[in-house]
């Protein structure tokens, strides 16, 4: 048989796949999830570059040149502008799997301290450029001053307030490019498709410092909602197209599978046992089953099939013999029984005793014919036991019922047959050898083994003639019916031996007949 997969492995894998599918489409949306994260942390970054240099131009304008080293906060950093985003300097950092997202930003309070009207000057003038960066790209801007106090915003309310203690702010007055992940305060708006893909509930919040000559003259304070996972896919929508054809690919791969090892088998199976309902002869395994199991199973069908076709001619050659030996004997019963009743009274004593005497005969061999079958259907049910004998001890006896002198050396014969499995046996065989004109069976051990022994039962009758030889075993078939023969003991030999596991055949002999009995061992 070819080599295929069990049914089992196949369930395995197609449960694997449909496992990984769900797993796959899973960890799809999670990156490209954290991959618009990051795309609206580089924007911001980008868009924070890009105010802080147009901030610090106007701040210097309303400036003086000899006021600008006293100005703001020194600290010992390097500016950043928009030339360190091509050189890599600030990559996406932010990983929604790793870093922890921060509460809701605190609100705003009420700035104590002097009023700082350059930097309030400077923050008013780009006030259409954040508006305009507002609605076209919905992020909220703040330009605070180096003290923290909001000069520049999105939201009017915002300006004049305090944002120091909030620690993006913190951090970036202390010359830091800081990128966080925050929740949105409860109050703010969100579209449905936010909800949906869980994004809408964070901010991603980018503040950059305003540096000039290691003096930090303020910060922008960038936010944003990450672009959410419904609006993703209506602009990717060609990806996830794509990604919905491989998946309905998956799916069919699956299904082909399935169908190719399972269904497909299974329908043929139902084929192969209608034909076989129809007609056992026709019975063969299936081509292509597929699977281990479906191979198995169509091999044992047919094979089953078989049996029962050969059982079935069993049967019916069985009844035709049977039929054949009862016949000859019923006819001659019933045709003296009708002399005796048409002539009895005229008929002369002697002849009435010959009668008489056929009807006796042809009555023990009914009689015969009746216990040997008996005989045949018990072996041929028979179940064998635990029990076992030594058949040594039970040889010389048998021998002796059957008028036959027993040659055998065999001390010890543990045999794994009840005692009237092997007398029957052996007592058939002892008859048998008897009935054909021997006086003397040699019988010993010609192989042993640790769970079975093969005996030789030889006499020196006559043998068997070469065109008997291959017709010994069959029901009914002798060549001393004249001697009251069945031709159903080596059958019966047969079948017993069978049932226990065993087996009988011809072995070659020069004179006499020779039979290699092969027994179970007792262990």
């Amino acid at each position: 048989m070819k080599v295929r997969p069990r049914i089992r492995t196949i369930l395995l894998v197609v449960n694997v796949i449909i496992l990984l599918l769900p797993l796959a489409g899973i960890a799809f949306l999670r990156i490209y999830d954290n991959e618009l994260l990051r795309q609206t942390e580089a924007s911001l970054v980008g868009e924070g570059m890009v105010l802080q240099a147009t901030y610090l131009r106007v701040l210097f304008g309303e400036l003086p040149v000899e006021a600008r080293g006293e100005y703001g906060l020194e600290r010992q950093i390097e500016p950043p502008d928009a030339r360190d985003l091509e050189l890599g300097r600030f990559p996406p950092m932010l990983d929604v799997t790793v870093d922890d997202i921060q509460p809701p930003a605190p609100a705003a309070m009420d700035f104590k301290g002097d009023a700082d009207g350059r930097a309030a000057a400077a923050g008013s003038k780009l006030f259409e450029v954040l508006r305009d960066i507002n609605s076209t790209l919905g992020t909220s801007i703040s330009i605070v001053n180096f003290r923290g106090q909001v000069v520049g915003a999105t939201g009017v309310s915002m300006l004049g307030k305090s944002i120091n203690h909030r620690d993006e702010v913190r951090r970036a007055l202390e010359g830091e490019v800081v990128r966080l992940m925050q929740e949105r305060a409860s109050d703010d708006e969100r579209s449905l498709w936010e909800s949906l893909s869980g994004r809408g509930r964070v901010l991603v919040v980018v503040a950059v410092p305003v540096v000039w000559e290691k003096r930090v003259y303020g910060a922008i304070v960038l936010s944003r909602p990450p672009l959410g996972l419904g609006d993703a896919i209506v602009r990717n929508r060609h990806v996830f197209a794509g990604l919905l054809a491989v998946m309905i690919i998956a799916v069919s791969l699956i299904t082909l599978l399935t169908t190719v090892t399972i269904q497909r088998p299974l329908r043929q199976l139902i084929r192969q046992t209608r034909r076989i309902a129809t007609s056992a002869a026709s019975a063969q395994p299936i081509e292509n089953p597929g699977a281990v199991e479906f191979e198995e199973l169509s091999w044992a069908i047919a094979q089953m099939a078989r049996t029962l076709e050969d059982r079935n001619e069993y049967i019916r050659s069985f009844a035709r013999n049977v039929s054949h030996e009862f016949k000859t004997p019923l006819a001659s019963i019933k045709g003296s029984v009708e002399l005796l009743e048409d002539h009895y009274e005229t008929m002369k004593p002697e002849k009435r005793a010959e009668f008489l005497g056929i009807i006796a005969r042809d009555t023990e061999r009914l009689d015969r014919l009746v216990r040997r079958l008996l005989e045949l259907a018990r072996a041929d049910v028979f179940n064998p036991t635990t029990e076992w004998v030594n058949g040594a001890t039970l040889l010389p006896e048998l021998a002796r019922r059957s008028k036959v002198e027993l040659d055998s050396e065999i001390d010890d014969l543990p045999i794994a047959m009840s005692p009237d499995a092997f007398e029957s046996v052996f007592t058939n065989l002892f008859d048998n050898a008897a009935k054909h004109g021997s006086g003397r069976v040699v019988v010993e051990i010609v192989e042993r083994t640790p769970t079975y022994f093969q005996i030789l039962v030889a006499d020196d009758g006559p043998g068997i003639s070469t065109a008997n030889r291959e017709r010994i075993f069959d029901s009914f078939f002798t060549t001393a019916r004249e001697e009251g023969g069945t031709g159903l003991g080596l059958p019966i030999v047969k079948a017993m031996l069978q049932r226990h596991g065993g087996d009988i055949r011809l072995a070659p002999s020069e004179s006499g007949a020779a039979f290699v009995v092969t027994v179970p061992r007792s262990t």
